[in-house]
């Protein structure tokens, strides 16, 4: 599946998640969201720029009690506009939180106790899936619903180096020759050790010139930053605020179960880019995490374009695991599908291809609670669904049901079966051109819905 149009232009700032959600009809529950594009959006949403190639700009978001700060160009290009208010903790304090039931309790009750400021921890979320998440639209989306009620924990996951993923909280820019490995990115079978890191790929420095520089765009004070890589026949230099640091396969801590794999720890200001350059020897670079000093929402955005569950099980089984359990996150997001409804595999395989994934998480994570997002509809020219997408999507519904976790239905929230030929005939366009992403302003829509979900949010009378 081809990267979502746009996620390399910038684009003009939309004021607020909330906006782009305006003009839908929204019911959520934890079996699914509609949003049906019928009224026309907000006056203020609708002077947004609306073609289909645009990004849309990411509201800046600092931890409570700090300014945010102005943003450099966002991922792709996209600049900041606005702040994400911090969340009422005296009031929240005061005002005991709500029962919570059902697959997402835990995961609430841990955002609950983040907002009356009894968390100790950060409550970080491992949000795995396709080019819908790679472009970090959506699920930016789902981040800023989050840290409107609840402290900021920074940007989380950021991939070095690595094309085609874009992160709506960090420029990432790169300089000379970084080569991904495995060169198949979504292949079904294992390729070279497995081990990647948690997004499943890593780079790998091919050019005496090659650098890779890292700048977060939101936040306000020290961010701790740890730096995952295996050089054990390589160096290179690690350059912020003013500091410089040589590192080698000796640096940093040693991973306990690949002596190979280390990890650099320091902390750097918010705003400020870190850069990895003069590379020598073979390094791999298979993952920076940038978060908080304070206890925050985290979301991880852990996509690869084209890939399916089955991308995820190929990797080494004892390295991934391993690399999510360092992250202990509260909830386990696996939004594949889209991919799938243009394959021929028996509707009956994907039962155990998610157990199979969802066992590995849990194994992890085993306090995690989990979310599958279906996918969204590949439509046809003529206006129709293409004749998979529902009976994978009800296939996926049963998985989520029979695994304990909640489910939220793409298809459905889009409006089934004309889905996307009514979001791309929506003023503005909600779909891309190509029937099967979405534009900046569908993302948002979706992932409003996705976010109201998480909160609890009581539904609609």
């Amino acid at each position: 599946m081809p990267e979502p149009p746009g996620a390399a232009r910038p684009s003009s700032a939309w004021r607020s998640v909330a906006l782009a959600a305006a003009g839908a009809v929204l019911a959520v529950t934890c079996s699914g969201a509609r949003l049906v594009p019928g009224r026309a959006p907000s006056a203020a949403a609708a002077s947004e720029a609306s073609a289909p190639s645009r990004a849309p700009a990411v509201p800046s978001a600092a931890p409570p009690g700090a300014s945010a700060a102005s943003s450099d160009a966002v991922g792709a290009g996209a600049s900041a506009a606005a702040s994400v208010a911090p969340p009422a903790s005296a009031a929240a304090a005061i005002v005991p939180p709500p029962a919570r039931s059902g697959p997402l309790a835990r995961f609430q009750r841990r955002l609950d106790e983040l907002r009356s400021g009894a968390a100790r921890r950060p409550l970080r979320v491992a949000w795995l899936g396709d080019s819908h998440t790679a472009a970090d639209f959506l699920t930016d989306a789902v981040r800023v619903a989050l840290w409107r009620e609840h402290p900021a924990g920074g940007p989380g996951f950021l991939p070095p180096g690595i094309d085609g993923v874009r992160h709506a909280r960090a420029s990432i820019a790169v300089r000379g020759k970084v080569e991904v490995e495995p060169r198949e990115r979504t292949s079904s079978e294992r390729q070279l050790d497995g081990a990647f890191g948690l997004l499943g790929l890593r780079g790998v420095p091919a050019s005496d010139d090659a650098r890779v520089t890292l700048t977060p765009t939101s936040g306000a004070g020290a961010l701790a930053w740890e730096l995952s890589y295996r050089a054990p026949a390589g160096r290179f230099r690690v350059r912020y605020a003013g500091h410089e640091r040589d590192v080698d396969g000796s640096s940093g801590s040693a991973d306990a179960q690949d002596r190979t794999l280390r990890r650099l720890r320091f902390e750097a200001p918010a705003g400020v880019g870190v850069e990895l350059g003069g590379f020598r020897g073979r390094v791999e670079l298979l993952g920076v995490v940038v978060e908080a000093r304070d206890p925050g929402v985290v979301l991880d955005t852990l996509g690869i374009n084209g890939a399916r569950a089955t991308t995820a099980l190929a990797w080494d089984e004892a390295h991934w695991t391993a690399e999510l359990e360092r992250r202990a996150p509260a909830l386990v997001v696996l939004a594949y599908g889209t991919n799938d409804v243009a394959s021929n595999l028996a509707l009956d395989r994907y039962p155990g291809q998610y157990a199979r994934l969802l066992a590995r998480a849990r194994k992890a994570a085993p306090g995690a609670d989990c979310l599958l997002v279906g996918p969204t509809d590949l439509g046809r020219t003529d206006g129709t669904a293409h004749p998979r997408t529902e009976p994978l999507d009800r296939t996926l519904r049963g998985v989520a049901e029979a695994e304990g976790c909640a489910w939220f239905s793409l298809y459905d929230a889009m409006g089934g079966a004309t889905g996307m030929s009514d979001w791309l005939g929506h003023d503005p366009p909600l779909a891309a051109r190509d029937r099967v992403h979405l534009t900046a302003r569908g993302y948002e829509r979706l992932g409003a819905a996705l976010g109201a979900l998480l909160l609890g949010a009581p539904r609609p009378e």
